[in-house]
């Protein structure tokens, strides 16, 4: 009841637990609406929230679509959760979400990624590591072009 008190009065860490605990309990319709509240707002952590419940039901399309949202804003557990949905179906983009959770800070995926594999071409590892250079602050406008410039590429 506190979460919710503290959610309608919009504050935002209030907002975030509560999702957090609707999706721990697996309450799938609370958590999207919490999390695309959240997302709305540019909370990526909702936008997690969101992508998530719409993945648990059955509805890929629209939370891949909020998943990589975040993911593509550093969210890790968004990247983490691309990665465990493409699994069956496509071992190197899986693989590669996952790096990008470690990346962004998730260890407990980095221990997971021992088999090192070789995804990119040497242009694709030339433009990632400018892409870290250039997005230390994402804020910045060089990195705003970068993203653009992901934001181009054909979808995986």
């Amino acid at each position: 009841q506190a979460l919710m008190d503290a959610c309608q009065k919009r504050e935002a860490g209030g907002c975030e637990k509560l999702g957090a605990y609707y999706l721990a309990r697996e309450n799938w319709e609370n958590s999207f609406v919490i999390g695309e509240a959240l997302c709305k707002r540019e909370s990526l952590i909702g936008c997690t929230y969101a992508g998530t419940a719409l993945l648990a039901q059955k509805k890929g399309k629209e939370g891949i679509s909020y998943l990589n949202k975040a993911c593509d804003k550093f969210e890790p557990f968004a990247c983490r959760s691309l990665g465990r949905f493409f699994k069956s179906e496509n071992g190197n983009l899986s693989h590669l979400y996952f790096r990008r959770a470690c990346h962004y800070g998730l260890e407990d995926i980095c221990r997971d990624l021992s088999k090192k594999k070789e995804l990119f071409t040497k242009m694709g590892e030339g433009f990632l590591k400018r892409l870290k250079e250039d997005c230390g602050d994402s804020t910045t406008s060089l990195c705003q072009d970068r993203l653009k410039e992901v934001e181009s590429c054909p979808g995986p």
